[in-house]
């Protein structure tokens, strides 16, 4: 007896050994599933900080809405790289943007930036958002120099973009609204041949890729207007709001804030040219042209 023991013992014992395995890994698994549980718990209770801070700024209570933002993304400091926290970052930045709080605006971008950035692939496309943001800001302060470095950041991830064939409608019509912020930053320095320039640039995709009567391209219309008219050139102003207000009147009506914008700055334009008709008679001649 003694010697088949010690001949069979392996046999004997494996079943043994099986089910032990299977009971650690049964253990193993409930465990996993109780930190999957744990950690979509602390998800869902800070994405509804988070949406609570989405309903604060839409009532326009923005002081409430920006702690609920930072609020959110201190809920992740166990989870420092999380893509949900800099997107909290990234709201609080806008919301600090709104409130002109600009240096800590800057903070909370750039603290969205660092996480995008530290991610095994970086989220390019955040990316140029967290840019295209920081760049508002740096605009608003006047150091126009930073806000065209950021600006053309975005630039080149679009760039590249293109260049992996990834060249979407989407990606196209970013690149547009990218040149028509760089625009506006040449225009409000002054520059007025570097702001056409870009302008001009963001027309023609806007035109190949929405069309000549969209609400978007009769921004450009507008930009380009506006342009002109400082630089006293009456007939080519005269010409694009005309189109830019046409458009807004056939597609977003005459009592949209855009159209009343446009035509604000035709009534301003047409006043400075000195012309001696009546503006309304005028305008109706020329819209119908």
């Amino acid at each position: 007896m003694k010697e088949w023991w010690y001949a069979n013992w392996r046999t004997l014992l494996e079943p043994i050994g099986v089910i032990a395995a299977a009971l650690i890994g049964a253990a193993g698994g409930m465990i996993a599933g109780q930190k999957k549980r744990e950690k979509k718990l602390k998800h869902k209770r800070y994405n509804i900080n988070y949406r609570l801070a989405q309903a604060q700024e839409e009532q326009q209570n923005h002081p409430k809405a920006l702690e609920l933002y930072l609020q959110s993304a201190e809920d992740y400091k166990d989870d420092p790289d999380n893509p949900d926290r800099a997107a909290a970052f990234n709201r609080a930045g806008f919301i600090c943007y709104r409130l002109m709080h600009y240096d800590k605006a800057i903070d909370c971008y750039t603290k969205a930036q660092a996480i995008y950035n530290a991610a095994p692939k970086a989220n390019r496309v955040k990316l140029a958002e967290i840019y295209n943001n920081m760049a508002f800001v740096y605009d608003r302060q006047g150091d126009y120099d930073k806000a065209l470095r950021l600006h053309n950041k975005v630039l080149a991830i679009y760039d590249k973009k293109k260049r992996l064939g990834m060249n979407s409608r989407s990606t196209a019509t970013s690149t547009a609204t990218t040149y028509n912020n760089i625009g506006s930053v040449y225009w409000e320095q002054g520059e007025y041949d570097e702001a056409l320039a870009y302008y001009f640039k963001a027309l023609v995709i806007r035109e190949k890729e929405l069309g000549k009567d969209h609400a978007d391209t009769a921004s450009c219309y507008n930009n380009i207007a506006v342009v002109y008219r400082k630089q006293g050139r009456f007939e080519k102003a005269f010409l694009f709001y005309s189109q830019a207000l046409r458009i807004a009147l056939d597609k977003l009506g005459s009592e949209h804030p855009n159209t009343k914008l446009y035509l604000k700055n035709l009534h301003k334009a047409y006043e400075r040219s000195g012309l001696p008709e009546p503006f309304d008679t005028w305008l109706a001649r020329q819209l119908a042209t």
